[in-house]
């Protein structure tokens, strides 16, 4: 028994040990890894946002954000319960995720946004308020919440029939606000209406609808699958009676879209426009949001389009071969449709005289970002980009952007060698009145150049983005001696800052009597007023606020800083965040009925 105790033990230390060994190792996982994930061969890392100077290193874990914020009135800023939130992904174009806000204006997506993934939309809608839709070109996770300002609006109501008076349903009638008339030059001379896309309601069951106007000339369209669509007269609101839109049966085709080989080529966008629809023809923003006229092709690349006119310009597009176009007539024949190799990008970057291997190229063409990282000379390929550009700009963490251009068409492109500047960093401290650093504020150094404050620069010569304690180090090209400052932050003045070469020495870390460039970002003004015709109010009518000195020097068109439609009650809320203090308020659409009056000494706040 003497041994026994000691045996016992050991036997147990042992088991103890195996058990311990024979554990899974656990490893704290960030929560952000489970969203998604990134390859070398992954081409979809594309986005709106500047190419900037900072935070351009390839991440493995992916940035991801939660979109959450707050919907409320514009006039009263009373919360709107009950508004619908469409998160929608840009390229390719889906649906991501709906919500609605709840009683005190607040919504939350369950969804999380892969930040390394192209650009998003949101488009904010509610009953009785005109909709707005945001594009989100950067949003950091950590981000203050998205606010929505909604305009109240008139609505006016409809039915939607067939030639025989029998109710239509299962469609959407769709806004064209600010509508003009002018005559087609091709054929015989006919009126062609265009506008921009408005607001947007599903039909009812019994074939009616209520959608919500501003005061612009207005017309509503019809479209229901499987039938041409149909569209009203065009009318000012407020309108008493109800619209009635007629709608036809009209043309199917189906077809396969192929690559030269014969490979059907899966996720291709079809889309067809259409003739003019008697007098009237959809503009081109209404045509892409139709579900008659746009599809994408299936496993076999095939398609089918529903409610065509007999003639009709047909279109497909991939992200990885060149744009289809032409004009063709509906045909019971199965149309085959093939689409020939994308255009590419190629070159070598170097360090003076020494190529950089294994770095992340990102090139931005036609407001596209895509990415790739070089070989051990240095070589990079990128694209497909879009056949028809000719310049843009290639940038390498660590080195300044640089402007390149090129021969468009198909195929591939060699931009040859490309030597990138070091250039010098320059830091920027942004703030707040209170001296507390913002985070994610949009930072541009552009050339020397007098020009109206609502232009913006076709180039950089340095960009960035401030991070939790407002502070941004953005590369600046050496040779530039004096240069522009543009800070840009939502709700906030767009500050504008003229460097010159002594500034940009103090800004830069190590220098003697090293200073960072500090900017005070001023709250934008908000000009509240009421529109009236004797003591009755005057709703529906459209308002702009325009720069004074462009107005006076007859460049209103260059001026324009803020415009907007008031609401029921005569009200109307506009916002102020470029140039000033003095501006001319124009109410009313045309020389006959247009108001204008000067406001002065608008200061932010």
């Amino acid at each position: 028994m003497r041994y026994a105790i000691p045996v016992v033990m050991l036997v147990l230390l042992g088991c103890g040990y195996w058990l311990w060994r024979s554990q899974p190792s656990v490893v704290d996982v960030p929560s952000q890894a489970v969203v998604g994930s990134s390859s070398d061969t992954d081409r979809n890392d594309r986005t709106d946002e500047p190419i900037a100077s900072v935070d351009q290193s390839d991440s493995a874990e992916p940035r991801v954000s939660v979109p959450w914020g707050v919907v409320v009135d514009r006039l009263d800023l009373r919360p709107i319960d009950g508004a619908t939130i469409v998160v929608e992904q840009r390229r390719p174009e889906r649906e991501i995720e709906r919500t609605t806000s709840d009683v005190s204006g607040g919504f939350a997506l369950t969804g999380r946004l892969l930040l390394s993934e192209s650009g998003w939309q949101l488009t904010v809608s509610a009953e009785g308020y005109l909709p707005e839709t945001r594009t989100i070109d950067r949003l950091e996770p950590d981000h203050p919440g998205l606010r929505f300002e909604l305009t109240p609006g008139l609505s006016v109501r409809g039915r939607v029939v067939t030639s025989d008076g029998r109710s239509v349903s299962g469609g959407r009638a769709i806004v064209s606000n600010g509508v003009e008339a002018q005559i087609a030059t091709e054929g015989s001379p006919r009126v062609v209406y265009s506008g921009t896309k408005g607001a947007e309601v599903e039909i009812e069951r019994d074939g009616t609808f209520r959608v919500p106007v501003d005061g612009r000339d207005t017309r509503v369209e019809a479209w229901v699958d499987g039938y041409v669509p149909g569209v009203s007269e065009v009318f000012r609101p407020p309108l008493a009676r109800e619209l009635t839109i007629v709608v036809r049966p009209g043309e199917t085709i189906t077809g396969t879209v192929t690559s030269p080989d014969g490979t059907p080529i899966v996720g291709a966008r079809v889309s067809a426009s259409l003739d003019p629809i008697g007098d009237l023809e959809p503009d081109r923003s209404v045509r892409r949001y139709s579900d008659g006229v746009e599809t994408t092709t299936d496993a076999a690349g095939s398609f089918t389009l529903r409610g065509l006119t007999p003639t009709f310009h047909l279109s497909a597009r991939h992200d990885d071969f060149s744009t289809y176009r032409e004009r063709r007539t509906a045909t019971p024949e199965p149309i085959t449709i093939v689409l020939d190799p994308a255009a590419w990008l190629t070159g070598r970057v170097f360090d003076g005289d020494s190529p950089l291997p294994g770095c992340a190229v990102r090139a931005m063409v036609d407001r596209r970002r895509d990415t790739s990282v070089t070989d051990e000379a240095g070589r990079f390929r990128i694209g497909p980009i879009e056949e028809n550009a000719a310049s843009g700009t290639v940038a390498v963490p660590g080195f300044v952007a640089k402007e390149v251009s090129w021969t468009s068409g198909r195929g591939e492109h060699d931009l040859g060698d490309i030597v990138l500047d070091r250039g010098r960093e320059i830091r920027v401290r942004v703030t707040d009145a209170s001296d507390v650093g913002v985070k994610g504020v949009q930072l541009r150094f552009g050339p020397d150049q007098d020009r109206p404050f609502d232009v913006r620069w076709t180039s950089f010569v340095g960009l960035g983005v401030t991070d939790g304690e407002g502070i941004a180090t953005v590369l600046v090209a050496p040779e530039e001696a004096t240069v522009m400052l543009e800070v840009e932050a939502r709700r906030h003045y767009l500050e504008r800052i003229r460097l010159d070469s002594a500034a940009l020495e103090r800004a830069t870390p190590g220098s003697d009597g090293f200073e960072p460039i500090t900017v005070v970002l001023r709250p934008e003004s908000r000009l509240i007023g009421r529109f009236v015709h004797g003591t009755d109010p005057a709703p529906g009518f459209s308002c702009r606020l325009i720069d004074h000195d462009a107005f006076v020097s007859s460049e209103g068109w260059r001026g324009e800083v803020s415009t907007g439609v008031n609401g029921p009650d005569g009200r109307f809320a506009l916002s102020v965040s470029r140039s000033g203090p003095d501006f001319v308020l124009s109410v009313g659409q045309n020389e006959s009925g247009k108001v204008e009056r000067v406001v002065r000494d608008l200061a932010p706040g």
